[in-house]
């Protein structure tokens, strides 16, 4: 479980008005002046596994480089030495495919 600190501003006000609402309190005047010590003690986020996970793909995306520089090198050589062959029917069929995709 991760601690929450540092509400502030109108979540604090509406994190407030919500806990007072489910346990019948009313919430402070001004939250600035409230114990946030308390509520700091007491308050506590649990993540999901699918949450988890997300988190762990998104780290995974930031540590790896943009250019694949293997991959780039090997097309190149393939294109100067007239090796590489493009598919246009495949070309076309996977440029339709994602235009399907994203109207549906």
């Amino acid at each position: 479980m991760t601690n929450i600190s540092n509400i502030t501003g109108k979540y604090e006000q509406v994190f407030l008005n919500d806990t007072a609402d489910k346990q019948r309190v009313d919430a402070p005047a001004n939250p600035a002046e409230a114990d946030k010590t308390d509520r700091v003690k007491n308050d506590k986020v649990s993540l999901s596994d699918a949450s988890r996970d997300m988190q762990t793909a998104r780290q995974a995306v930031a540590s790896t480089p943009d250019i694949r520089t293997e991959k780039v090198s090997e097309i190149k050589q393939s294109v100067e030495d007239g090796r590489y062959v493009v598919n246009p029917g495949g070309v076309a069929e996977k440029m339709i495919g994602s235009i399907i995709d994203e109207v549906l």
